[in-house]
């Protein structure tokens, strides 16, 4: 169900995430597409800082049953249904990254329109979505996300007082839509005379990364 270069895909990039400073201890969790019926998922409680091969429940992607004994995240809820209703997304990452994380807990619709400082917000994220706070592994949260990653100009998600989930065709993608977005969440968090893009210019630069 997973060959060796799967998981070692998958393992490179759970302790990438750390390295990324994008997770602490066992804050995050990730997925992967390995077929049109099986997903890999971080197991229950695992830090992706260190994760080991024996830490990846591989799951039915209709059903999200794990299928090799392997307990899976208790957010495995979403991952499985981003992947099921996204045919063009490969990797899903649940991070907590600083900056980020202060802005989940601050009104983020306030925000907003603060984000966009750098040509990266609009060329590799555009507008992020906004989920209202549930319960850490419900089904209430999880159809909650997989509703606004149904839209496919959806790339990264805010869950009030709770993270951020970022998605992408690749690894590097998701990561990099992450530490793309903890940047900006950075500059609008601390930028004492902040001049975000305009509407405008934020067009014209997602306009050439679609080119």
């Amino acid at each position: 169900m997973i060959s060796s270069e799967q998981a070692q895909e998958f393992i490179n990039t759970a302790h990438q995430a750390a390295e990324f400073n994008l997770l602490k201890c066992s804050s995050g969790n990730l997925s992967m597409r390995l077929s049109d019926r099986h997903v890999a998922v971080s197991a229950s409680g695992a830090w992706l800082g260190s994760l080991q091969p024996e830490q990846i429940a591989i799951c039915n992607i209709e059903t999200g049953e794990s299928l090799n004994s392997i307990k899976p995240s208790i957010e495995s809820y979403f991952h499985v249904g981003i992947l099921k209703h996204r045919r063009d997304v490969n990797v899903v990452l649940h991070f907590q990254s600083s900056y980020a994380t202060i802005l989940a807990c601050s009104n983020p619709e306030n925000y907003i329109d603060k984000l966009h400082n750098t040509i990266e917000m609009p060329a590799y994220i555009g507008q992020p979505a906004i989920v209202e706070y549930a319960m850490p592994g419900s089904m209430e949260l999880a159809e909650s996300i997989i509703d606004k990653f149904k839209t496919e100009n959806t790339n990264i998600a805010i869950l009030k007082n709770h993270g951020q989930v970022s998605i992408g065709v690749d690894s590097k993608d998701a990561i990099q839509k992450a530490v793309f977005f903890e940047m900006n969440c950075m500059i609008a968090l601390t930028s004492l005379s902040l001049k975000s893009l305009s509407t405008d210019q934020q067009k014209e630069i997602a306009d050439l990364g679609k080119a």
